[in-house]
């Protein structure tokens, strides 16, 4: 081991002492230079300070902290002592080779991690940070992987491919499974799997980096990144060539047997890779990325945060502050806060942000409205609990802006907010009157049951029981209804609502003839109302997408019937919730009494002819004739 990593876990009298950093986006760097000692160089270290935009060129490091007892000791120029973590220790060994410019930024040790002020203006920096350093250098961590040529292989073929713009799938799937390699000139069959590349990515995969949540912006910001593998080494579009290859191998059943152990731990990887690559291309090669719009910064956190691990609960937000491109957004660091109210704060600052308030369409996490009923949301009720999955169907977000468009204009939020109430303008559309069950959605809940003419019947019974101020249910309506009005973020629900208006067929009558839709694993059969009943290939085609789109767009949710006699589409709606219009948000939201004039919001949700109602001029209103809402 390098002597100066040698552990050193009781001589603290000589521990580095931290000065205090500037407010001009003062950073502190480690510098290392080596010293020819045998074969083997020996790196010194010392901390400079300096500023983010008048540092030298340096690397920033990407790794695990791990367990956080800082008890090895960095031997610094001059003698003092910086203790870091058993993982860093190892991380410092194997990137020092690898550090190209003499300087490098090291969370753990350029960050005075006990000087809580420091550290919450530095992670408001770390965006800069990481955006200006000249490229990211990833350990994933110590495994125990020999040495393989064929890993080697690879990785310089990937990374030649990123480099000349070119598709190496193909190569690299030959590549992957294949157990034999060039060894100084001669084919050599290796018969062990931790000798197939292939065995060795699964396992790279399995690494406890790709869930650490501080990882997505330390790659995506940086132009160049550069993973440190057992074996080789490679850049991020490199590894995205690999992932793709893997894949393929996947799909076309092109895997060894024998390493289903090491397939099932690699998942996190698997899944983290294309989610930082298709984000990198978007920051950096814009005419190559994706061309689906950008994202909002908690749709991001909505779909990245529940699948990452952070030392520090609260990081689950910090950790992607770097990505938050909206200026108006300004969420500040604040350790001394709650996890609870980091989410609270974080809300508040997208909401006064945007003065919009459709961060209330990701309310609904897993589990909300499955256990006992009625479902009270937990206050504040409209901060989403950023780590749970969503588990409802989106729907669309109007395209009408603030200020005055083509599109129309929505009147924007402008209430006050602080951690615990949020205070809205808006009307009241309508009222709760009945629930129908069981759920909408066929194949996933309550006995895979689907009766869709019993839905409409029972729709009709209750709206018989409403001030019918609205036509009564029928068939067609019933079905625009579990589809939102084409309003779900989901295109096989767009299209099929589409398809039905064409009135080329029939859909709710073909519906009608299903009573059960029955799934078995793999298998499927549906149930006709009539057994003998015939239904031509191309009307099975159609039933068949029909039952797809509203499977997955109304899953979780439930029909209801309002007071006033309209269909209305949620998960945790109740007898006598009122639904909403508030300003600021794209749909109709569902809020609950909570007695003294305030309320608990439940979710977003359907309410016939009330979807984005702000581009189609449906607000009669004006803006400052609208109710106030307390909300808790």
């Amino acid at each position: 081991m390098d002597p100066n990593l040698a552990a050193s876990q009781h001589e603290f009298n000589n521990s580095y002492q931290y000065s205090t950093l500037g407010k001009d986006h003062e950073i502190r760097l480690l510098k290392l230079w080596a010293t020819p000692i045998s074969n083997q160089p020996q790196y010194n270290f010392d901390l400079i300070h300096t500023t983010i935009h008048q540092a030298p060129a340096y690397e920033a490091l990407s790794y695990v902290w791990g367990p956080g007892l800082r008890n090895q000791a960095l031997i610094l120029d001059g003698g003092s002592t910086l203790y870091i973590t058993e993982n860093l220790e190892r991380a410092i060994s194997v990137v020092s080779r690898h550090c190209s410019t003499g300087y490098i930024w090291i969370d753990q040790i350029c960050i005075d991690q006990d000087n809580v002020l420091e550290r919450n203006e530095q992670v408001k920096n770390m965006g800069q940070i990481y955006g200006c350093c000249l490229q990211v250098l990833v350990w994933l961590g110590s495994i125990d992987l020999p040495h393989c040529d064929a890993v080697d292989w690879v990785c310089r073929i990937a990374n030649e491919a990123a480099v000349e713009m070119r598709d190496p799938t193909m190569e690299l799937q030959t590549l992957l499974v294949g157990d034999v390699v060039m060894k100084n000139g001669e084919a050599v069959l290796y018969q062990e799997d931790e000798q197939l590349a292939l065995w060795q990515f699964y396992k790279e995969f399995g690494c406890a980096w790709f869930s650490r949540g501080w990882v997505f912006q330390e790659i995506v910001l940086p132009s160049r990144s550069k993973f440190i593998l057992s074996s080789g080494s490679v850049s991020l579009r490199g590894l995205h060539w690999i992932c793709e290859a893997i894949r393929k191998n996947e799909e076309e059943e092109v895997i060894p047997v024998g390493i289903d152990d090491v397939i099932l731990e690699s998942g996190g990887g698997m899944n983290m890779v294309p989610k930082m690559y298709q984000s990198w291309e978007k920051r950096h090669n814009p005419m190559h990325g994706s061309s689906h719009a950008v994202q909002s910064f908690e749709d991001f956190i909505s779909y990245v945060v529940p699948h990452i691990k952070t030392s520090n609960p609260r990081d689950c937000i910090y950790a992607f502050l770097g990505l938050n491109d909206d200026p108006f957004v300004r969420i500040q660091p604040d350790y001394r806060y709650s996890t609870e109210e980091v989410f609270a704060s974080a809300t508040n600052a997208i909401i006064q942000g945007s003065q919009r308030l459709d961060i209330l369409d990701i309310l609904c996490r897993q589990g909300d409205g499955d256990g006992v009923r009625p479902f009270f949301r937990r206050s504040p009720s409209w901060v989403p609990d950023f780590r749970a999955d969503e588990h409802l169907t989106r729907f669309l977000k109007s395209t009408a802006s603030i200020l005055p468009s083509e599109h129309g204009r929505m009147y924007p939020h402008a209430g006050a907010c602080d951690l615990a109430v949020l205070i809205t303008h808006g009307r009241v559309l309508d009222r709760i009157h009945c629930r129908i069950e069981p759920r909408v959605a066929p194949g996933h809940y309550d006995g895979n049951h689907f009766d869709f003419l019993q839905m409409v019947n029972l729709a009709g019974l209750a709206w018989e029981a409403s001030s019918r101020n609205y036509p009564k249910p029928t068939k067609d309506s019933v079905f625009a209804a579990v589809l939102a009005q084409g309003h779900f973020k989901m295109d096989i629900a767009r299209s099929l609502f589409a398809k039905a208006q064409e009135g080329n067929v029939n859909i709710p009558d073909l519906l009608s003839s299903v009573v059960n839709h029955l799934l078995y694993g793999d298998q499927e059969r549906l149930e006709l109302r009539t057994p003998n009943q015939t239904i031509t290939e191309s009307s099975r085609t159609l039933l068949k997408e029909a039952l797809d789109a509203i499977k997955f767009a109304a899953q979780k949710r439930f029909l209801y019937v309002t007071v006033e006699g309209r269909l209305a589409l949620g998960c945790t709606l109740e007898v006598n919730d009122y639904i909403c219009l508030l300003h600021g948000c794209s749909n109709p939201v569902a809020l609950r009494a909570a007695g003294s004039g305030k309320f608990h919001v439940q979710e977003t949700c359907f309410l016939e002819d009330w979807m984005d109602p702000w581009t189609r001029n449906k607000v009669d209103w004006k803006e400052d004739e609208a109710s106030e809402f307390v909300l808790i």
